[in-house]
């Protein structure tokens, strides 16, 4: 069945190498993660994209299994990993975030990794905490980037160009909110820090937590970034102020990293 995010594929790349927002986010997990998978060497990426990050980890000498259940995401991925020289180090499977237990059932991983809200599609999260308990070793590191329901840029944004419904769309309950992507509704969950550290815990401990676009506004605002010296302000300020109690729950997304008891 042909997934909503295969429409994106052929753009996501190129939308990315022009958003200077998105480039340092994606830069600020990268640099974030690479200490928290000290020691680790096999690592399962969830909601793999485009290959980018599982590229990343590659060059670093890591071994990737990517998790991506977009056929277009995957092709792009495996083109991009053929292009890097990569392909002996990574590798990537059609599976959603909730089929762990199909795609990996009697793996062992050192470290799990999932970046940009992939988790936001999963209406089960602490039954995908159980599945990944049981593909990572005892003190793995997870390193998990989801998007939480406050975000102040975003309802700021959306206040003032008169749009109160948009302002607060992330603000749901069980049941998720429809989402239009590229054409196609994706029914999204907003999962606040608190709800997701409790569907980990009785598997992982939580070591740290930060704020991704607290100060620096979301990647859909990127002309906003034009202004050079305003915009390495703003991400100075936001790497001083994003790890703050109650300030490191809001912002376009939230970075956790847990580790397997």
């Amino acid at each position: 069945m042909p997934s909503p995010f295969d429409a994106l594929a052929s753009a996501y790349d190129a939308g990315e190498a022009g958003n200077p927002i998105l480039q340092w986010m994606r830069q600020r997990i990268q640099q974030a993660a690479l200490p928290a998978f000290a020691g680790a060497r096999r690592l399962l990426e969830i909601g793999s994209g485009t290959g980018t990050d599982a590229i990343f980890f590659a060059r670093q000498g890591f071994t990737v299994l990517g998790l991506e259940p977009a056929a277009a995401m995957l092709q792009a991925a495996r083109a991009k990993a053929r292009a890097a020289a990569c392909e002996q180090r990574v590798r990537f499977v059609q599976a959603a975030a909730q089929e762990i237990a199909q795609a990996v059932p009697d793996a062992q991983f050192d470290g799990l990794f999932s970046n940009f809200g992939a988790l936001n599609c999963v209406a089960d999260l602490r039954g995908f905490a159980e599945q990944t308990a049981h593909v990572l070793r005892p003190g793995a590191p997870a390193f998990l980037v989801v998007m939480p329901p406050l975000c102040p840029w975003e309802i700021g944004y959306h206040l003032l160009a008169g749009r109160p419904r948009a302002a607060g769309r992330r603000w749901t309950r069980h049941n998720g909110v429809m989402v239009n992507l590229a054409g196609s509704a994706v029914r999204t969950y907003y999962f606040t820090p608190a709800q997701i550290r409790a569907c980990f815990a009785p598997w992982f401990g939580l070591e740290r937590q930060f704020s991704l676009g607290l100060c620096v506004p979301p990647p859909y605002l990127s002309s906003l970034a034009r202004r050079a010296a305003w915009f390495r302000a703003l991400t100075q300020l936001e790497r001083k102020t994003a790890g703050w109690p109650v300030l490191r729950n809001w912002g376009d997304h939230v970075a956790l990293h847990f580790r397997r008891r």
